[in-house]
């Protein structure tokens, strides 16, 4: 309740509760005959929007408009309606539509508090400056530095430098740079960042992911990397080179500490060490010169070296491994159909549901959300469900309060799960009780993740892997990081960096999900599917799921 709390107190959904009060006084004193006083408020309503604009900076005002345009347009309507207050009925009408816009606009406000409530706006500063006070924010605000031993001392004196560089040198590809690095360092993925798609991030892309040689790699399970989709019009395919064929060198370096060691370009920090050594394997051979030099082991597992081309196009989404390694169909939120004649399937896509039910289920704890659910899995038993999958991957989160009334779906009545949260504001501890309701706790259950299984869909996985009904399956575990969003860093040239505002713990004050600084999954799978030599072109089938075809080969 003190996260709600936290959320309902934060100074901007106060504002717009202080207009709609504004605006029940329009309506009293209209009525009292005092219009003199009608013209005073909203002065001082005009005057609150002009003041806050200034506070959160008139700078990057993309940034205020998406946060606060409400705050902003009921400001000015409030003003405008003003004059219109001796023309009773018109004045009347437009006070009951302004209340209505204004209570919507406060609920609109807590939507966007509940998930960016530590807002900085460092984007009229230069490169050096705005970074700094970044690493400063981060500092002081991040809730998992003890936790994964974050040493600021060292990431100033790493990135520091490349950033003072790029001012100098007004090198934006730079800066960026120096920003996914940092980013990446925390090994966290609500750390991530955000940027408008401009000339410089284009020129990132093909500095990372600009290069094609025919063919792709992928890491197996014993640590090879193998290429697939070789092009047989390739220069590469010409030279020898085969699907299957182990990697070992790139430019004559060996392409272990190539993966072990280079930096590989996403926007999200990456929590599960394999997560992201796996996805990195699928880009090894995306950046480079015009020719580069590649080194593999042939049938006779003899190393040949040969020197091949780069190819001008390619399809990035048939020749990226990357894309079938997070497959997920394309489907709406709580999609269901059956897959055999007693395997039901659902597809969980995010844990937000319902934009307004959403809200009135965070402030109120309603079941609006998990009702829904129960009717798809329903509908499903009707058909003849006695075994289900449920499919995750994809799923980036949401509402915690969602996630935890799902699981609760799929949970004996027995079992009670605790969190606690501090609140910004409150500098309390928030206990949760999640006790399951049993509906469907019943049946074989197969969870589907992927690293993009992330935040409130962690808690879910965590919560139902518990029952021993259930198997989490998928070639890699979840993403782990499942702390509470909130904090936004917006720095020069439109990129920013979101960050974890709020520590949840476990009772015993261990922190809940999340990985420690040796980036190893604390969900495990179940069954993880195997990536082999063997297997892997059948992976990387387009015509085929075959996460989906493994978890009912399970089943069966």
């Amino acid at each position: 309740m003190n996260r709600t709390l936290d959320v309902i107190l934060n100074a901007n959904v106060i504002l717009c509760t202080i207009f709609s009060i504004f605006i029940v006084l329009f309506i009293i004193l209209k009525r009292k005959k005092k219009e003199q006083y009608i013209f005073i408020l909203s002065i001082v309503s005009l005057i609150i929007g002009i003041v806050h604009f200034a506070i959160y900076n008139f700078h990057n005002f993309e940034i205020m408009l998406f946060y606060f345009k409400q705050i902003y347009i009921i400001a000015i309507l409030i003003f405008i309606v003003s004059f219109l207050r001796n023309r009773k009925k018109v004045f009347s009408y437009l006070c009951y539509i302004l209340l209505i816009l204004s209570i919507l606009g406060t609920f609109h406000t807590i939507y966007l508090i509940s998930g960016a409530d530590s807002i900085h706006n460092y984007s009229y500063y230069g490169y050096a400056k705005s970074f700094s006070k970044m690493i400063d924010t981060f500092e002081n605000e991040y809730p998992l530095n003890d936790w994964k031993n974050i040493n600021y001392s060292y990431l100033r004196n790493k990135y520091m430098p490349m950033v003072e560089e790029a001012e100098k040198n007004n090198d934006k590809v730079l800066f960026y740079d120096a920003v996914f690095m940092f980013a990446n360092e925390f090994k966290d993925g609500h750390v991530g960042v955000s940027y408008k798609y401009d000339d410089t991030m284009k020129r990132i892309d093909e500095k990372y992911y600009g290069k094609y040689y025919g063919f792709a790699t992928i890491m197996v399970d014993n640590g090879d990397i193998v290429a697939i989709m070789v092009d047989e019009k390739s220069d590469a395919y010409q030279k020898g080179l085969r699907n299957g064929f182990i990697i070992t060198k790139k430019d004559g370096r060996d392409i272990s500490d190539i993966l072990e060691n280079d930096f590989c370009l996403s926007i999200q920090s990456y929590a599960v060490k394999y997560n992201e050594k796996l996805s990195c394997s699928t880009v090894l051979f995306s950046r480079g010169n015009d020719s580069i030099d590649i080194s593999f082991l042939n049938d006779s597992e003899e190393e040949i070296t040969i020197n091949v081309k780069s190819q001008d196009e390619y399809n990035l989404k048939y020749y990226s491994p990357e894309y079938y390694l997070l497959y997920s169909n394309d489907t709406n939120n709580l999609d269901t159909k059956m897959l055999t004649d007693e395997i039901g399937y659902i597809n969980i896509n995010s844990m937000n549901y319902d934009p307004f039910w959403d809200i009135i289920n965070y402030i109120f704890h309603n079941n609006y959300a998990k009702n829904s659910l129960i009717k798809k899995l329903d509908q499903l038993k009707k058909q003849g469900m006695k075994k289900l999958i449920i499919d995750l991957r994809d799923n980036g989160g949401g509402f915690l309060v969602n996630s935890s009334s799902f699981a609760s779906t799929f949970l004996d009545n027995t079992f009670v799960f605790n969190t606690k949260s501090i609140g910004k504001i409150t500098g309390q501890y928030d206990n949760n009780s999640i006790k399951g309701t049993g509906e469907y706790s019943d049946i074989p259950i197969i969870i589907l993740v992927n690293n993009n299984t992330a935040s409130a869909a962690d808690e879910f996985t965590y919560l139902l892997k518990m029952n021993s009904n259930v198997k989490v399956v998928g070639f890699m575990p979840s993403n782990n990081s499942c702390q509470e969003t909130g904090g936004e860093v917006y720095l020069t040239n439109g990129i920013s960096v979101n960050y974890p505002r709020h520590k949840v713990e476990m009772l015993s004050g261990e922190v809940f999900i999340d990985t420690k600084d040796d980036g190893i999954e604390r969900i495990k799978l179940n069954v993880k599917i195997p990536i082999t030599k063997d297997n892997v072109m059948e992976i990387f089938d387009y015509a085929n799921d075959y996460v989906l075809d493994y978890a009912i080969s399970i089943f069966k």
